[in-house]
């Protein structure tokens, strides 16, 4: 279903207009040079900072506070036909990567095959949508390298700063309005 550019862009800023803000960020680089918290050996501290960023990813809200929220033919209701399950595209996002970082670290997150979310169809799932995503937001910001005669390379030298929207802002929003209550398929009654 396509809406009209200006109609689009009004509800999907509708629940968190005034509250979306922006600030310059110069990314880390990630390397062992340039640590991030968020990557690490520790898997208990590393873990406890992914799951400050999201927590869980879905919450629930009954049809009026939805409609506020979405547009009507997005809103889906569960099996008591008033409880609307959704959830905020960066906590979705987060997610996934967070997903992909557990399946690269086999030695620090041991494989079990009883875990659907790290399943080869759902991180199939985690990478179209995150592909999806940095298509959609389209940063043009420039990616420089500094040449290094020594070693006859270049290395990456990414200190430009990205326009971003604050995510703490976002974060807080969505965890602190009273129309969005955290949900959960493990102590809900939806089979899950």
């Amino acid at each position: 279903m396509s809406l009209p550019g200006s109609r689009r862009l009004k509800l999907w800023l509708a629940p968190v207009k005034g509250v979306i803000g922006h600030e310059d960020v110069s990314f880390i680089l990630g390397n062992p040079d340039d640590q991030s918290p968020y990557i690490g050996r520790n898997a208990t501290e590393v873990d406890e900072m992914w799951n400050q960023l999201y927590g869980p990813t879905l919450f629930h809200a009954n049809r009026g506070e939805l409609l506020d929220m979405v547009p009507a033919f997005a809103a889906h209701p569960g099996p008591d036909d008033d409880k609307y399950i959704f959830g905020i595209y960066v906590f979705h996002q987060i997610h996934c990567i967070n997903l992909l970082r557990k399946k690269i670290n086999p030695a620090m997150y041991p494989p079990d095959p009883r875990n659907p979310l790290l399943s080869v169809d759902h991180l199939n799932h985690c990478i179209e949508q995150l592909r999806q995503s940095v298509m959609c937001a389209n940063d043009v910001t420039p990616l420089s390298w500094h040449w290094d005669m020594t070693p006859d390379d270049a290395t990456l030298f990414a200190t430009l700063p990205h326009r971003c929207r604050k995510f703490d802002r976002v974060q807080t929003w969505a965890f602190n309005d009273v129309r969005l209550r955290r949900f959960d398929f493990k102590n809900e009654d939806y089979g899950g």
